[in-house]
């Protein structure tokens, strides 16, 4: 069975010796037989004397148990009482409730578990193990689990494992143990596990690895697991737990990783956490947490993983944060409130390869990011800082992703952001860039993903330039001020491209649709609006047969709609609206556009009727948006919106929203 990354061998492992008792003949060396051989005539009569002595007694003791109703070989059935008197004596949980986990495995090991387990002081140890993993089992549903990983089995607990394909490597998951056969790892990701974690985990006293991600394990984290100081290692991501964050966790004083991300914690952040000084990972991105980085913090000075992303956490980055963090790799502070401007000491976390500020209210100068060299991930998107973009990120020669988009940069883009050998994103949209595109780009680069829209860049487009960034598959230069022709005929060699948005440059030369686009046969988002487009809809649009977005609107264009456009099978939206487009709509064309979500055809000349599109199956599977004008004699009984004056569905509508880097930079919403 696959699934996620993860291969389960479900064939029987091979028996292991501790699961085969030695007979008593094997014990002894000899048989009965051999014995009674060696023996004298005198011998032979004292052991004869023995047996009819134990024979005797064994009569008596017989008849006594039959007087006083002793059953000396009890059922199954009896067992029960047996088991919950005992487990009462250990368990601070009452077993008497049916429907409880701890009834459930109570009844499990006495009347259901082939291991028959004899609950005596001999083997105590060995029982409450068991006991605790099928208390364990019952409260987190184990009938709802994708794999049970020989859970409630007769083996072992010890074997209530498999191995698995994780990742590329061969591993375990279950439960495994120490030497000693006690409980040292229970180990199952994303095996629905549902319900909340018994009082019962907290008595494995060994436990040192618990990874139970993304299950649907609710409730708070139980009081006693605190008791479980050997954990060194806590993952129970991507579920649904609620309440304060421990405080207690400070007790875990052997913590190496604790990633409880994506639950439903709301609290500040504990300062005890300060106590835990060999923790290296720490993640609790995408919870509820609130207030301030306590100061108390700063004595993780292993820490190397730090995600707080997706919180309410606010005040300012701390000044200890870089005098004290120097081993970090990974810093993640997204989505929060903070505020203040970076430390000018930021560059003395000299390992960081990651650093994720974006979506905040930092502001000041971006400078201080500079003196982080070894840097290959930054995001600080959607946030107020400034500074002259000349030197931004100028020494740090490993960045492969840049996404300082959604601030007040400024100046001309520099050619070392252009020419990075490892560069593959940059964003550097919706700023305050001006000036003209860098003219000396080598070939072969890997830069895929350019995003500059919504700057005030100026000048001619470098194609001759731009045509060397062979594996550019996202493309967005709209909302700028750029001159002279829209393409040239080198933008062929850009066949990667998906994504081309030149929309909104008003101060290009006036012109049709450029032949050179149709060479760009991948492309599945193209958007001309607002361009000085002129002339009508060329013919050869159909060969863009993987588009799924095309945008048109407010040009200058006319004439009628290709047929050809039928040649777009998989296109969702089109937009012709705003332009001089005149003649029959051509309904029996546009009907053939299964896929079809949004037609904006207002603002045009059209004439004739609409029905024949409202009639057809098309419209009541996915079209969704359909305007026109309806005040020309065009009839559109089907239309959802019906424009009679030109400020009609005035708006950027669907191209306004550009893929983002949480998103992986691809369209997932409309």
């Amino acid at each position: 069975m696959e699934d996620d990354n993860v291969t389960v061998d479900t064939r029987f492992d091979e028996e292991h010796p501790h699961d085969q008792l030695p007979t008593v003949a094997e014990v002894t060396g000899r048989s009965i037989r051999d014995q009674s051989n060696n023996m004298n005539r005198k011998s032979w009569w004292k052991g004869k004397r023995f047996i009819v002595c134990i024979s005797l007694f064994l009569f008596v003791g017989i008849g006594v148990a039959i007087i006083v109703g002793i059953n000396i070989n009890p059922t199954r059935e009896d067992r029960g009482e047996e088991v919950i008197a005992f487990l009462n004596k250990y368990s601070e949980s009452i077993i008497d409730d049916e429907n409880s986990p701890q009834y459930q495995a109570a009844m499990w090991i006495a009347n259901i578990d082939d291991a028959f387990l004899s609950p005596s002081s001999r083997n105590t140890a060995t029982f409450l193990q068991r006991y605790y993993l099928a208390v364990f089992a019952f409260a987190l549903d184990i009938e709802g689990w994708r794999w049970p990983y020989q859970f409630l089995s007769s083996r072992d607990v010890c074997d209530w494992n498999v191995r698995v394909l994780f990742n590329g490597d061969i591993t375990r998951f279950g439960v495994l143990c120490n030497r000693y056969q006690e409980v040292e790892s229970i180990i199952l990701p994303n095996n629905n596990l549902a319900g909340e974690l018994p009082d019962e985990i907290s008595y494995l006293s060994k436990l040192d690895f618990l990874a139970l991600s993304s299950d649907r394990i609710s409730g708070t984290l139980p009081d006693n697991m605190q008791l479980l100081t050997h954990m060194s290692a806590f993952f129970l991501s991507g579920n649904f737990l609620t309440g304060t964050v421990p405080s207690w966790l400070s007790k875990w004083t052997k913590l190496d990783y604790l990633n409880m991300e994506g639950n439903f914690f709301e609290s500040s952040i504990p300062t005890e956490l300060g106590e835990l000084s060999l923790l290296k990972y720490l993640d609790f991105e995408g919870n509820k947490l609130s207030g301030e980085l306590p100061v108390e913090l700063k004595s993780l000075s292993n820490l190397e993983f730090l995600d707080l992303g997706y919180n309410r956490l606010n005040g300012e980055l701390p000044s200890w944060l870089d005098e004290s963090m120097t081993k970090m790799t990974w810093l993640r502070l997204s989505n929060n409130d903070f505020q203040g401007s970076l430390s000018e000491s930021l560059g003395k976390i000299s390992n960081l390869r990651a650093i994720f500020l974006d979506d905040n209210q930092f502001t000041g100068d971006v400078t201080p990011l500079n003196q982080l060299t070894n840097l290959e991930y930054i995001f600080i998107e959607d946030n107020f800082f400034e500074g002259d973009i000349l030197t931004f990120m100028e020494n740090s020669k490993k960045l492969r992703m840049i996404d300082a988009s959604d601030n007040m940069i400024f100046g001309s883009i520099p050619e070392h952001l252009m020419t990075r050998e490892e560069l593959v994103v940059l964003d550097l949209h919706a700023n305050k860039l001006d000036g003209s595109l860098p003219s000396m780009i080598p070939l072969g680069l890997p830069l895929e993903f350019l995003s500059l829209h919504e700057n005030m860049l100026n000048g001619e487009i470098p194609w001759a330039s731009f045509s060397n960034l062979t594996s550019l598959a996202h493309l967005d230069l709209s909302s700028n001020t750029f001159t002279g022709g829209m393409v040239t005929d080198d933008i062929g060699q850009m066949d990667q491209l998906t994504y081309l948005f030149l929309a909104n440059n008003t101060d290009l030369n006036q012109g049709p649709i450029p032949e050179a686009l149709n060479a760009l046969t991948k492309l599945e988002e193209l958007s001309l609006k607002q361009t000085m487009r002129t002339g009508v809809i060329p013919t050869w649009i159909g060969k863009l047969n993987k588009l799924l977005l095309l945008d048109l609107d407010r040009n200058d264009l006319s004439g009628n709609i290709p047929e050809e456009i039928a040649n777009i099978s998989s296109l969702q939206f089109l937009l012709l609206n705003r332009n001089k487009l005149d003649g029959d709509v051509p309904t029996k064309v546009l009907s053939q556009l299964s896929f079809l979500k949004m037609l904006l055809i207002n603002q045009n000349n059209f004439s004739g009727s609409a029905l024949e599109l409202c009639m057809g199956d098309n419209l009541a599977r996915n079209l969704q948006t359909f305007t026109a004008d309806c005040d020309n004699g065009f009839t559109c009984p089907c239309c959802t919106l019906c424009c009679t004056d030109d400020d009609c569905n005035d708006g950027n509508l669907l191209t306004a929203y550009e893929p983002i880097w949480e998103n992986g930079y691809t369209r997932t919403y409309w």
